[in-house]
């Protein structure tokens, strides 16, 4: 049964998702994370498969993973953890424009289907938002204590099948993962094959 609560939350969702999007909704009851209240992972690959033509595309997909959230949640509890993610997700959902969709695609990753851009346009909005998730002041609840945030990123295009695309920008991801006491590697957009 659909709740006023999850009905809100589809809402909300919705505000960042274009019409044509919306063919993506099939699976409106368990469409929407409940702590960051963006669609999730099921929604975005329906999403994709219905943006994926298997030519050159001004799709784009852009994920976005935050730096030590692990840390986060040791250091400061999970229910803190639970307020970076969606201060990330206000952040993130702020400099996004509405034919873009931004899901929570697994734990502190997220994943922006971006339309009808091309990939410099992609490559300086990943740029944007790991300067506007830089440029965040997050202070723990219990203390005050400001708690540095940042994330890194990876672009592709969506000429190739969805599933290879998830795969392949997860991975770019996990090589961007920064060892202790390194900084992130920039991002390098993924090269059609």
């Amino acid at each position: 049964m659909l709740t006023i609560h999850r009905l809100a939350g589809l809402l909300v969702a919705l505000a960042g998702a274009s019409v044509f999007m919306l063919i993506a909704w099939g699976r409106a009851r368990r469409a929407v994370d409940p702590l960051a209240q963006l669609t999730d992972a099921d929604c975005l690959r329906d999403a994709m498969g219905s943006q994926f033509t298997g030519r050159a595309s001004r799709t784009h997909l852009l994920m976005v993973d935050i730096d030590g959230f692990h840390r986060v949640n040791r250091e400061y509890g999970e229910s803190e953890g639970d307020r970076v993610l969606q201060a990330v997700t206000h952040t993130l959902r702020r400099q996004l424009h509405s034919p873009d969709l931004l899901c929570r695609y697994a734990g502190d990753r997220f994943a922006i289907l971006l339309c009808d851009r091309d990939a410099v346009a992609a490559l300086a909005l990943a740029a944007h938002l790991r300067c506007a998730v830089a440029s965040m002041r997050h202070h723990a609840l219990h203390n005050g204590q400001l708690i540095p945030l940042s994330v890194r990123s990876a672009t592709r295009s969506l000429d190739v099948d969805p599933h290879h695309a998830l795969r392949e920008l997860n991975r770019a991801l996990e090589r961007r993962m920064p060892s202790s006491g390194r900084e992130p590697r920039q991002e390098r957009r993924l090269q059609s094959r």
